[in-house]
């Protein structure tokens, strides 16, 4: 799926010039059959452009041509028109944006609250407590805390029993984990708690604080309970977003190979 939406952006970006978009149908969909590969572009193409499926550069996605990826992607940039190095930036840039913008889990629009659960997804992350609501708690709280901003938040408090929290993205894959806001419970007799985060200490104490985690490329993060077991902490505007998967990466780069091959041969047919 990932690569279906690889050639989608590509494709708005050059739909003007619908033989260049050959290019992402000859490298970030290598699994494609030529039919396949002509019917996908047929069908993202301006009416204006449809005819054109029939010329070289529609060639360049048949079965045969697939076999040599560098003289496809070639087919696709000498009928394109446009400067190699130009376009190669331009699609890197392209691609990596889709992964780039971080996304913000508030929890404001979450339901049912003030309901202890041991699971909980929500804006794209699933949250995986070890608790037993009976001893240890999980919970999406309304605005109510005193230490709070006013808004739902997530609650977490293991008094004791070596409960943690796992941060992970729902489906699974790599993400970068950028921020969290925390405190500690305004009842906890202790001016100050240690969290650990992945076995990092980070300090809380009463009042909402914002903690640069910068963790990145991971498939989990793991939050312990208060050092002192005596409260619980509370968790919002986390801020993160998910990484492109390994094979879309060296996708990306075998195109990139291929591109760079063209430049050197221009092979025209």
């Amino acid at each position: 799926m990932t690569e279906y939406l690889a050639v989608i952006l590509s494709w708005r970006i050059f739909s003007s010039n619908p033989t260049l978009a050959s290019l992402t149908a000859c490298t970030a969909v290598p699994f494609m059959t030529g039919n396949a590969c002509r019917g996908l572009f047929a069908l993202l193409s301006p009416r204006s452009h449809r005819g054109t499926f029939t010329s070289k550069s529609s060639y360049a996605c048949v079965p045969e041509m697939r076999i040599n990826r560098t003289r496809c992607a070639t087919v696709s940039l000498s009928v394109g028109g446009l400067p190699l190095k130009i376009t190669l930036v331009v699609l890197s840039v392209a691609l990596l944006t889709a992964f780039a913008s971080a996304s913000t889990v508030d929890f404001n629009s979450y339901t049912p609250l003030d309901t202890c659960m041991s699971s909980i997804s929500t804006g794209g992350l699933d949250l995986n407590g070890s608790v037993s609501c009976n001893g240890s708690y999980m919970y999406i709280w309304d605005g109510g805390s005193p230490n709070g901003n006013g808004t739902p938040a997530l609650i977490f408090a293991g008094f004791g029993t070596g409960a943690t929290m796992t941060m992970s993205l729902t489906g699974g894959g790599t993400f970068n984990l950028s921020s969290v806001d925390m405190t500690i419970s305004w009842y906890d007799g202790n001016p100050s708690e240690v969290v650990l985060v992945n076995g990092n200490p980070i300090t809380l104490i009463q009042g909402l604080q914002t903690f640069n985690l910068n963790l990145l490329g991971v498939t989990s993060v793991t939050f312990s309970d208060v050092a002192s077991g005596s409260g619980y902490w509370l968790m919002d505007n986390v801020v993160y977003n998910a990484t492109p998967e390994p094979g879309t990466l060296a996708l990306l780069g075998s195109g990139m190979l291929a591109g760079i091959g063209a430049l050197r041969r221009r092979i025209n047919l």
